[in-house]
């Protein structure tokens, strides 16, 4: 377990929707998070984040 860091442009939010689904093909499911910008974050190999996974820092 570890800790990673997604650093946003000033004024991007993140829109937090835990989208589960596989979106690399390769047989299991991941996260897509939705910014506030229209871009998005895949994050391949975890399913299970929830909203209280994340600690936004000004």
């Amino acid at each position: 377990m570890g800790i990673d860091d997604i650093r946003l442009e000033a004024g991007v939010t993140l829109l937090f929707t835990n989208v589960k689904k596989d979106l690399d093909s390769d047989g299991q499911a991941d996260t897509k998070l939705l910014l506030s910008n229209g871009g998005s974050v895949e994050i391949l190999g975890i399913d299970n984040l929830t909203e209280a996974d994340w600690a936004l820092i000004a």
